[in-house]
Formats: C-alpha cells, sequence, structure tokens
C-alpha cells in the first residue's frame, strides 16, 4: 500500500465546517492502492473513513476500508473481488463480494467480519447504501430471474416492488428510512424513483427517456442522472420543485453521484472536450474540482463519488499515470485534526498526532473499543464520540499547533478495532474519530 499526501496532513478533516456560499480550495490525499495499479473511493461517512476498491498485486479488485492511516483489504466472500460503497458513523459497511469465481452476494463488513446478505431467491445481489440503523438497500435476484431493489435489515431482505415494471435497483437509503434508485416503468422506460412510506414515487426525467437516481440526502433531495430532451444524460437533481438540469462543462453528459444535508451535490461532468471532469455543485453553480486544488499538483480529477456534511469529498482521479482514490479536504478553517495510530501495530509504542492545535495547549487523548458519548468535563454540551471513553495521556502543542503523544500498545490488541479521539481542554475543540484495527 502506498500513500502519496500532498500536503501535511494524516487524517480526514471530521469537524464541523460551515456551509459556504461559494466553492473553496481542497488539499488532495492520494490512498494509493492495494498493491495494484488502480484504486477508487467509493463512500465516506461523518467521521471521514472511505471505502471503496483497489486492484491488489494479482489485478482483481478488492474492497478496502481507510482510518485515515492506511488502506486496509476486506477480501472477498469466497470468490475473486469485492467493493465497498458505502459506510456508516458506526463503520459499518456495505457492498459486493464474489462468493465463489462468477457469483456475487450482497455483503455487510462489521469489523474484521464480512456477512453475506443472501439474495431475493436468485443467483446475485450487491448492496449500495447503509444508514446508521444499519438498514441496507441494493438490488438481489428473484427466483423468476428478475431483478428487485431490496432492503435488508435485522437478518431479512425483503423485495421493495418496481414501478410497474419486471425489475429495479435500490442505491441510497436516508436516516428517515426513505429509498432513492431507478426501476423499469410499463413500457420498459427506466425511471428514478424515491421510496417514501413504503410507496415508490416516480420521479420523472429531464424530457427524456430515462433517469437513475444515486443518492438522496437526509431532506429526501435526490440525485442522479437523466436524458434530456435532447438526448445524452446530465447530472440532475430531484426536489419539491420537480426535476433540475445541473448542466455540463459544455460537452455532452455528466452524472450526479451523491450529496449532502447541504445540498452540495458531486459527480463528473464532460468539458468542451468531452473529457470527464469532477465537479461540485452548489448555489445553482458547478465548479470543476481540478480549478480548486493545487494546480501543480500533478492530478487530474476524474469523478467525484461522495461528500459528507463536512465538505470532505472522495473519488478517482489520475496522478502519475495511474488512476487513485483520493479524498478532498477544504482548506482552512478552525480545524482540530487527529492522527494515527502509527504505526497501527501492537506490541510496539505507537503515536497519535493532533494538527491545528493552540500553540502550548494541552490536548488530551483518549479512547474506547465502542461508539457512543463521553461527556468532556468543563465544556457543557460537548461530547467524545466514545463510549465510556478511558485516557490515553496529555500532549503540549508546539508553536506550530502540532502535539504527539506515544504509548505503548500491548500485543493482545492485535485485531482489535479501538476508537480514538482527543480533544483540546483550553478552547473544548474536539478532533475528528479515528478507528483502527491493530495489525
Amino acid at each position: 500500500m502506498k500513500l502519496r499526501i500532498s500536503v501535511t496532513l494524516s487524517v480526514l478533516v471530521l469537524s464541523a465546517i460551515a456551509p459556504f456560499a461559494r466553492a473553496q480550495s481542497y488539499d488532495v490525499v492520494d490512498l494509493g492502492t492495494l498493491g495494484g495499479v488502480e484504486s477508487e473511493s467509493r463512500g465516506l461517512n461523518p467521521q471521514g473513513q472511505v471505502v471503496g476498491y483497489s486492484l491488489v498485486a494479482n489485478g482483481n479488485a478488492h474492497g478496502f476500508y481507510w482510518d485515515g492511516v492506511q488502506l486496509r483489504d476486506l477480501g472477498t466472500l469466497g470468490g475473486r473481488e469485492s467493493n465497498a460503497r458505502s459506510i456508516n458513523a458506526s463503520g459499518v459497511m456495505a457492498g459486493r463480494a464474489d462468493i465463489n469465481y462468477w457469483t456475487q452476494h450482497a455483503v455487510r463488513w462489521q469489523g474484521n467480519q464480512s456477512f453475506d446478505l443472501g439474495t431475493l431467491g436468485g443467483l446475485e445481489s450487491s448492496a449500495y447504501g447503509i444508514n446508521s440503523a444499519n438498514q441496507i438497500v441494493g438490488w438481489a435476484d428473484t427466483s423468476t430471474g428478475a431483478t428487485r431493489a431490496f432492503l435488508w435489515e435485522n437478518g431479512q431482505m425483503s423485495d421493495l416492488g418496481t414501478l410497474g415494471g419486471v425489475s429495479s435497483w435500490a442505491r441510497a437509503i436516508n436516516e428517515s428510512s426513505e429509498v432513492a434508485g431507478f426501476s423499469i416503468v410499463t413500457g420498459g422506460a427506466v425511471h428514478a424513483f424515491l421510496l417514501r412510506n413504503q410507496q415508490m414515487i416516480d420521479l420523472g426525467t429531464l424530457g427524456g427517456p430515462k433517469s437513475w437516481a444515486y443518492d438522496l440526502n437526509d431532506s429526501a433531495v435526490v440525485v442522479g442522472e437523466s436524458h434530456t430532451s435532447q438526448g445524452p444524460a446530465h447530472a440532475c437533481l430531484w426536489d419539491q420543485n420537480g426535476a433540475r438540469d445541473l448542466g455540463t462543462f459544455g460537452g455532452s453528459t455528466g452524472v450526479a453521484w451523491a450529496l449532502n444535508n447541504q445540498n452540495q451535490v458531486v459527480g463528473y461532468a464532460d468539458n468542451a472536450n468531452e473529457s470527464k471532469r469532477a465537479f461540485l455543485w452548489e448555489n445553482g453553480q458547478m465548479f470543476d474540482l481540478n480549478d480548486l486544488i493545487d494546480l501543480n499538483s500533478g492530478w487530474l480529477l476524474k469523478e467525484a463519488i461522495d461528500i459528507n456534511d463536512d465538505g470532505v469529498i472522495v473519488g478517482r482521479g489520475t496522478i502519475n499515470g495511474e488512476t487513485h482514490a483520493f479524498v478532498l479536504l477544504p482548506t482552512g478553517g478552525n480545524r482540530l485534526i487527529l492522527g494515527g495510530p502509527a504505526p497501527g501495530i501492537a506490541g510496539q509504542t505507537n503515536s497519535f498526532t493532533v494538527d491545528g492545535a493552540t500553540p502550548s495547549a494541552r490536548q488530551k487523548f483518549y479512547y474506547s473499543l465502542r461508539s457512543g458519548t463521553t461527556a468532556i468535563p468543563g465544556c457543557p454540551n460537548i461530547t467524545l464520540s466514545l463510549q465510556s471513553a478511558l485516557a490515553m495521556g496529555t500532549a503540549t502543542a508546539n508553536q506550530n499547533g502540532h502535539a504527539q503523544l506515544s504509548v505503548p500498545v500491548p500485543g493482545n490488541a492485535r485485531g482489535v478495532l479501538v476508537l480514538s479521539q482527543a480533544y483540546e481542554g483550553d478552547t473544548c475543540r474536539v478532533t475528528n474519530r479515528v478507528s483502527h484495527t491493530f495489525q
């Protein structure tokens, strides 16, 4: 695994960033690969943990999890390949994995374990979205040969139905259990849908025959793509006012892959040379993300695939002739950033770092084995995202706002998922939470 970082940062920014009126600049983190020549980020959670896929040394694609420090190979269900597509705030992941040489099943990863979600009676299935209640959506084959959108919860997979046609596919689920996806309609075309209160709503198109929905936020604003009356598909947003064409950069096509609760939308759009460019759309304007990074970085950002409420963006682009997964970190702001553990190995001394601290301020480091809340003494209404947090120690920030704490990690921590977080006592600023399974 190679890790290239264009700025001095070791983890994702997870602290709150207020919505902004215009696009800002970003720093680029290269997630590298699992030994192959290609990787792609597919999803991230509020804590900034990232999932996706990477080619491994033999050329097969494996799902990965990135904890802010390193990539972890999620493996398969016994077959060749896998792909992780979504991760919730608890670190539970959803995607697909091969069970043999030819057949894929929807899969849930939790900690170091993988769980086959099965099918609706047919051969294959694949998962795309997961919410904080661990409800998972995707598609599955039925015993009749049709493909149906499914909802998986509490060990059971249920058929979500269609818009009148034979098949449907679910792509995302929000915190209200509303689902976005697409379905064949009567007559054979494909239309985007919103499933609300067990009713599948046809979202229509931009005037063309087909549309596809890929994501929705907690306000049930939906994004995807739709054919226009002129033909090619454009990135599309659906809200209470209907379908909205987000346009392109002068080329033919575009796709909106995701949005956050601030209605910031990410995807790709063709430019006048019909070349893909990753975009951020907000407040009615589409921005080429390549214009918002260091122009000398060597990156060409091709697709932005997910965005969280802190404005952190993931996707894929090219660097040094290879396609790699990236993370875009909004620059500026009053951010306190937790890094580590390094080297992340049990039985050794590991270092945790905080950057962005107030010079000479003491940083207090904590850990837990479970997510939850722990009140911070002297900081009313401020909590750590850890259950029954235990203190690791304190460190004082230098004049550059950097603090480092080194702690011995016992050998029996190997294979254990540990959650860590820190806060600054003088200001009550809290870092992101980092999850790491010690090797």
